[in-house]
């Protein structure tokens, strides 16, 4: 995060204070004032008139009920600058994707963090990031009107000033419009009251230079300057509180973002100096509805559990079935089967609820040390990790000559993220399918670093589960690679650094399993006519 000072390069306009009588005038162009009886009385007028009129960009101004307001004059999309009101939704090739909108519309993680947008990880740096990017719009629009200010200074030309005044004000107008949509970070809220009031001070300042190309008087210009010099006193408090808060978040940094236990953390990176929390707790339903049309059937299933025992990572609190299942299974790895035994009639419906109430920490390196947990099957190919002869020569030539386990694993990291294309898809498709055509969703991404991983002698396995996602659960797989300990690996991450880091926000449902052994399983008996068997199944977090 870089620092910034401002430099008052605004020119002031030299300016003489007309004086005389008191007068009715209160300043505002969309009144008519007038005199009567020792009182004065303000009119109020609508429509364009001297003081409230002209256009700029796609708005023009007008009196509305006695107040001079901006309004939409014409359809701006297509025109290369993000004006009139628009938005990325409305028209992305003038505003392109948006971090600012107040919306989750474009692959966020949550809303405006994540994906294309900063990572939703450190609430307060992204809040700095988009204070600073927001200036750096406004910026850029006093540097214009500022040549434009110049230029009037040597022609006195009123139109051409005016124009600029309310290009200027538009633009400003945006930049706060979009500051109310994002929220303020904890104890920077001061931040955001100033910036607030720079913008506001900036944009009276540009109105009183408006009504004085249209009026010639010297007041509006004096106020002109007047509001102008108070905008930029605020934008110096601003910028001091700013680099003073980004100093204060970059030492914070130092300590929170380096995977270690070092900065008074009460785990890694997290807790005390790190205000994001070491533990999150869920409840993760899944709700299940079988139906079976055709014939009466016996029926049993297998359910995988919504969660697992994966100490220290993952605990389980507390676990919910109803109906209760026939037995429960649970292999060397821990995961969980639920076997139910049904009996269902020809049209028969049956209802499950699975409910874990599941403890996350953000792990330290590795995830998990028991020797007992490691097994050589995890050298071998399978199904959709296939050590084929194409996957095993990259993996072989990205190793060389490295020996350390780390090195090699983050070589084959980074070319999965240079290489690999993220794409969803409606079914697994596996290592080959991903390395052939360079491209696969979170499924694809782990199993061609567990193929590459096995082709050199690194043990290594997906886990399959759950993400946590603004409130929201959503299928997910990752992949671990085992080196005295299993270490986690998210190569379907494209930033480098987080592939490394398990949040409390991954829920794992099988450990070393593919999909095919992860969801629902089922086999069946039936007397007469073969019955057509439906099952949905529907994950919910609380």
């Amino acid at each position: 995060m870089r620092s910034f000072l401002l430099v008052a390069s605004l020119i002031l306009f030299s300016a003489c204070i007309e004086t005389g009588c008191l007068s009715c005038d209160d300043g505002n162009p969309c009144t008519h004032d007038s005199c009567s009886e020792n009182e004065c009385v303000h009119r109020s007028l609508s429509g364009p008139v001297e003081g409230c009129s002209g256009s700029g960009g796609c708005v023009e101004y007008t009196c509305s009920a006695g107040s001079c307001i901006l309004q939409k004059t014409v359809d701006c999309c297509g025109n290369g600058v993000c004006d009139g009101g628009e938005s990325h939704e409305t028209c992305p090739m003038d505003c392109g994707m948006s971090c600012f909108d107040g919306v989750r519309n474009q692959g966020e993680d949550q809303v405006d963090c994540g994906g294309p947008c900063d990572s939703c990880e450190d609430p307060e740096m992204n809040y700095l990031k988009k204070l600073s990017s927001l200036r750096d719009i406004w910026r850029s629009s006093t540097g214009n009107y500022t040549v434009a200010v110049r230029a009037f200074n040597e022609d006195r030309d009123m139109k051409r000033i005016k124009s600029a005044s309310l290009k200027s004000y538009s633009e400003a107008d945006q930049v706060r419009a979009k500051l109310a949509r994002v929220e303020p970070a904890p104890d920077l809220d001061e931040l955001d009251r100033l910036f607030n009031e720079t913008l506001a001070l900036y944009m009276l300042s540009l109105r009183s230079m408006i009504y004085y190309a249209d009026t010639s008087r010297d007041s509006h210009r004096v106020d002109a300057n007047r509001i102008l010099a108070d905008a930029l006193d605020r934008d110096r408090q601003f910028v001091a509180l700013y680099n003073d808060a980004v100093d204060r978040y970059n030492l914070i940094s130092i300590n929170c973002l380096n995977h270690e236990l070092d900065g008074g953390e009460e785990g890694v990176d997290c807790g005390s100096i790190c205000r994001r929390p070491c533990t999150e707790v869920y409840n993760v339903t899944k709700y299940i509805v079988v139906r079976s049309e055709g014939s009466p059937s016996n029926l049993v299933l297998n359910v995988s559990a919504p969660a697992v025992e994966y100490p220290p990572y993952q605990r389980v609190l507390g676990s919910y079935q109803h109906p209760s299942p026939a037995r429960t299974e649970v292999d060397d790895e821990g995961n969980r089967r639920y076997v139910y035994d049904m009996d269902l009639s020809a049209y028969g419906v049956e209802e499950l609820w699975l409910t874990e109430t599941v403890e996350l920490t953000r792990a330290p390196r590795p995830v998990r040390s028991d020797a007992k947990y490691f097994n050589s099957v995890y050298l071998l190919g399978d199904d959709f990790s296939e050590t084929t002869d194409d996957i095993c020569f990259r993996a072989r030539m990205l190793k060389g000559n490295l020996s350390d386990t780390h090195d090699v694993v983050d070589r084959f990291l980074s070319w999965i993220i240079e290489n690999v294309n993220y794409e969803l898809n409606d079914e697994e498709l596996g290592a080959q399918y991903c390395y052939v055509h360079r491209r696969g969703a979170c499924d694809e991404h782990a199993d061609l670093f567990v193929s590459m991983s096995r082709c050199v002698g690194i043990p290594a396995r997906r886990v399959t589960g759950s993400l946590v996602n603004a409130s929201q659960l959503r299928g997910h797989a990752w992949a671990e690679y085992y080196d005295g300990g299993w270490y986690y690996i998210d190569p379907s991450i494209k930033k480098h650094k987080q592939a490394y880091i398990l949040d409390n926000k991954h829920i794992a449902t099988c450990i070393g399993e593919g999909i095919s052994s992860c969801g629902i399983g089922y086999t069946y008996t039936y007397t007469s006519k073969k019955p057509n068997v439906r099952i949905d199944e529907r994950l919910y977090l609380s």
